[in-house]
């Protein structure tokens, strides 16, 4: 397969290490977030993929998975929490090198296919 430089689009994928309110920095398995209530949430990953040279505003990105949050628990009404119990993102770091790697499937400094 021979491909030109013009059809090659650098991309990069990070994984961010998501915190929220409500004490210790527990992560809650994927299964253990279907069966407990948003209030024992502590920390999620989120995924972002963008050109090379993009950049993320840390802050806009935590606005944007409150909303999603936000919107999820509006849609899940009648299955939802007291509004008290609905975390609230406090911080956003990039996920560690193992975890990051360990989510996506792919060595770091790689490109998935």
């Amino acid at each position: 397969l021979d491909l030109e430089e013009k059809d090659v689009i650098p991309i990069k994928t990070l994984v961010w290490r998501v915190s929220y309110s409500g004490g210790d920095n527990e992560c809650l398995t994927n299964e253990e977030k279907f069966t407990e209530s948003f209030s024992r949430w502590r920390c999620d990953y989120a995924i972002t993929a963008l050109l090379s040279n993009d950049r993320i505003v840390p802050k806009r990105l935590m606005n944007h998975i409150q909303q999603q949050i936000l919107k999820r628990n509006a849609v899940n009404d009648e299955e939802s929490p007291a509004a008290s119990a609905i975390p609230i993102v406090t911080g956003l770091s990039l996920a560690d090198k193992e975890t990051a790697e360990s989510i996506t499937g792919f060595p770091s400094g790689t490109m998935p296919p």
